[in-house]
């Protein structure tokens, strides 16, 4: 098990590392930051919540990479019909990220950008009436997303977004999805 999770680990920083070169090449400040940030929402058409905390490094004004610490809680659906149910499980994960974002253009405090997210962690759906089996499954998570920035003062920013979470797991790609809206506050320092 500790192999499997240093083989990720190890994909994560590959990738990172590969995503940051061009970043780093044009970046129009010379100066690296960091940013610590924090984030809160529900998921598009699925309810539910999610949170997050995070460190950023920032090169220049238009790229930086996030690492976040994540939840994420997706409710079980129920529908009830004349002659029975249909119900999907939802679940819980809890996942470490890397964020990579890109801000094409500043409009004087509004930055708005575009990132990629590739992740991983553990996913346990959620045991109730429905689904009285509990397990557990170690997931990677990928998917595109946009979003906002407004600078606020000089070094604190709000943030809001939309991120494509794709989930899949050993033996099952197509594991599903969830779409989580969130909102927060980064500090740059």
């Amino acid at each position: 098990m500790a192999t499997k999770a240093f083989r990720k680990t190890r994909l994560l920083c590959a990738i990172a590392v590969v995503l940051a070169s061009p970043a780093l090449a044009a970046a129009e400040e010379t100066g690296i930051g960091v940013s610590v940030q924090g984030a809160a929402g529900s998921h598009y058409a699925d309810g539910g919540d999610t949170q997050s905390i995070g460190l950023g490094i920032w090169f220049g004004k238009r790229f930086g990479v996030v690492v976040n610490a994540e939840r994420s809680h997706v409710p079980t659906d129920v529908t009830f019909y004349e002659n029975g149910y249909a119900a999907t499980r939802g679940a819980t994960t809890r996942f470490v990220s890397g964020e990579f974002r890109y801000v094409p253009v500043t409009y004087k405090r509004i930055s708005p950008y575009v990132l990629v997210v590739v992740g991983f962690g553990v996913s346990r759906p959620n045991v109730n009436e429905f689904f009285p089996d509990p397990v557990e499954h170690n997931v990677i998570l990928q998917g595109p997303g946009f979003g906002g920035s407004v600078r606020l003062t000089e070094h604190l920013h709000a943030f809001a977004d939309l991120r494509i979470m794709l989930q899949s797991r050993a033996g099952e790609p197509d594991a599903g999805g969830f779409g989580p809206i969130r909102a927060g506050l980064a500090w740059r320092f």
